[in-house]
């Protein structure tokens, strides 16, 4: 009787004690996204509604916990009060930007390395882009890099 060659090799490296290494128990955890997100962050890139905007004026956008804290330049610059949270586990990840007003800017998010992109709704009622671009329609992508001042 013929053996086959995968059964054979299998046999003989199980014969010789060959086996597989445990998985460490201790390996190091990693930060979820919010632990990433929070820190200073300063504005790289705007596009809103398809036109891209110099970003030179734009104050800096601070994270801390789930409070998104960046000055209002239409508020004469009064901090706004907002809030945010993200849902890694969609596909593409998906933040929601609480304003204290009520208004739920809803978005999608991406992290890579010290650059967090959001592309997001403007006004109410507004789906959710699925696309890291804006249109003529409507949209604001940001870019932030990390501030490590």
């Amino acid at each position: 009787m013929k053996m086959p060659l995968v059964i054979l090799v299998a046999l003989v490296l199980v014969l010789h004690g060959v086996e597989a290494k445990p998985v460490p128990k201790n390996l190091p955890k990693q930060p979820s996204d919010n632990e990433r997100l929070q820190g200073n962050w300063k504005m790289a890139a705007l596009e809103q509604r398809g036109v891209k905007i110099d970003v030179e004026l734009f104050p800096p956008l601070a994270i801390k916990g789930d409070q998104w804290r960046q000055l209002n330049l239409m508020l004469q610059g009064i901090p706004s009060l907002i809030t945010f949270d993200v849902d890694p586990t969609k596909s593409p990840k998906t933040i929601d930007l609480i304003y204290d007003r009520g208004l739920v800017s809803r978005g999608i998010y991406r992290i890579e390395g010290d650059v967090f992109t959001v592309c997001r709704t403007v006004g109410r009622n507004v789906e959710r882009p699925t696309e890291f671009k804006t249109s003529d329609d409507g949209g604001i992508l940001v870019v932030w890099k990390r501030d490590r001042k």
